[in-house]
């Protein structure tokens, strides 16, 4: 066969690798009763605390939005599906736990009423005024905290992976993974840290994969270990 016939032949497929369908992965994780969220800041009576200073919220009581879904497999486009940005207000990081990969440079935003000392482990401490924002880095998969040194409640996780796909549930639950070939993978979840479901997905079309969690994983130290599949 010539040069020439050769090239045609390897665009002919990459072409048809190109036109098949995309498929999507589509589901809701439910949790038991037993499965509460326990405050990465705990003092009785904190969040009730009335004052002139800074607005503060109640704390969230579900789980699953402080939990990152992962696909992993091979011929997956690398991307994030949530931008890497981390927004504080009313005394309260948002989202709580953000997922970016390995490498990525975060945005931290500060739309609260009052300035923060914000504190990143491995990182030195550096004040975001209001109105203003500052970045972050992180090179390494793991689980990093920031949190205020003068709020102690407000603190945040960044999540940091080298799975080809990373997203968030929203606070029903549902998680959506669209535009991936059709193919085998692995779905994970990882919830503070820790890897707390794993499940084979065939993804071909649209299909649903639901997800049962009955009991909270017991709490462990601070770690950047990631676990393996």
């Amino acid at each position: 066969m010539s040069r020439l016939a050769t090239l045609l032949v390897l665009a002919f497929f990459v072409l048809l690798e190109g036109l098949a369908p995309a498929a999507e992965i589509r589901g809701r994780i439910r949790i038991a009763p037993e499965f509460q969220l326990t405050p990465l800041f705990e003092a009785p009576g904190y969040w009730q605390l009335p004052n002139d200073v800074m607005e503060v919220q109640p704390p969230m009581v579900d789980a699953r939005l402080e939990m990152v879904v992962e696909l992993k497999g091979s011929g997956l486009p690398k991307r994030a599906l949530v931008k890497p940005v981390l927004r504080i207000a009313d005394s309260r990081f948002m989202p709580p736990v953000l997922p970016v990969k390995s490498n990525a440079k975060i945005t931290i935003i500060n739309k609260d009423t009052v300035g923060h000392l914000l504190e990143t482990e491995g990182q030195r401490a550096e004040r975001v005024s209001v109105g203003d924002e500052m970045t972050r880095s992180f090179a390494k998969a793991g689980t990093y905290r920031i949190g205020c040194t003068e709020v102690p409640h407000l603190v945040a996780e960044v999540f940091v992976s080298d799975a080809p796909v990373i997203t968030l549930p929203d606070a029903g639950g549902n998680f959506a993974i669209p535009d991936i070939p059709s193919g085998s993978y692995i779905l994970r979840i990882w919830y503070r840290g820790q890897l707390i479901y794993r499940e084979p997905v065939a993804a071909k079309g649209t299909i649903r994969v639901d997800v049962d969690l009955k009991q909270r994983p017991a709490a462990k130290g601070k770690g950047k270990g990631k676990g393996k599949d």
